[in-house]
């Protein structure tokens, strides 16, 4: 119904004498069916937009591509209708990932050279059996988190090793067993340190110190 003829047909209720909840029953209608028209406009305009964003931009040089269309999710078979007069984009199944065009700063395991450890090294070349060294080396780096490196190597050569070949640790094990803080009969004095050097020679002056000390007071009092 037009403007127009909603016009007309209040003007003739109007002459009819209807009340005006007669004459308002018919605006209601009016006015729903007027809702109604733009909605449909509006889901039109709508679907436009969407047709328009499904449409890749057309590249100088390259066929327009079709629009995408939703397909079902379980459905894993190429499309064999063409689209808008466009042949279908070829399906290709089970797709590697292609690989990265820009070189990796990591190396490979291969191309990863030995970073020598002298520590290590020293610790090695005094061990008595040599067995298992990617072990012992791996053992290293635990055992030097918990110990100093040159005590770990102090109690390589203070340990009382058997003579019997079949009787020695392999170099892993006696790092994981912390083998270096043993107390075993037979066992060679532990090297002081510069420290416990250092601390030992202070001591001995002071007690020189001391007993020269005592030595002058005697002899005043006599």
């Amino acid at each position: 119904m037009s403007i127009k003829n909603l016009t007309e047909t209040v003007k003739a209720m109007m002459a009819a004498n209807c009340t005006p909840e007669q004459i308002g029953v018919v605006l209601d209608v009016y006015a729903k069916a007027e809702e109604e028209t733009l909605e449909k406009k509006r889901e039109k305009g709508r679907l436009k937009k969407r047709r328009q964003r499904s449409v890749s931009p057309i590249v100088p040089g390259c066929p327009p591509m079709s629009p995408i269309v939703p397909r079902d999710s379980g459905d894993t078979s190429p499309s064999s209708s063409p689209s808008d007069g466009f042949p279908p984009v070829p399906y290709i199944r089970n797709i590697d990932t292609p690989p990265s065009l820009t070189p990796s700063s990591s190396p490979s395991r291969k191309e990863r050279k030995y970073c020598p450890n002298p520590l290590f090294d020293r610790f090695w070349a005094i061990y008595p059996l040599k067995v298992g060294k990617g072990q012992a080396q791996r053992a290293w780096l635990g055992a030097v988190r918990k110990a100093d490196p040159e005590k770990i190597i102090d109690g390589v050569e203070r340990y009382p090793w058997p003579p019997d070949p079949a009787f020695l640790p392999h170099a892993s094990t006696w790092l994981n067993g912390l083998r270096w803080e043993d107390d075993l009969p037979g066992m060679k004095p532990a090297k002081l340190s510069q420290v416990d050097l250092d601390d030992q020679e202070r001591k001995r002056l002071e007690f020189l110190k001391d007993l020269h000390r005592r030595a002058g007071h005697v002899s005043e009092n006599n």
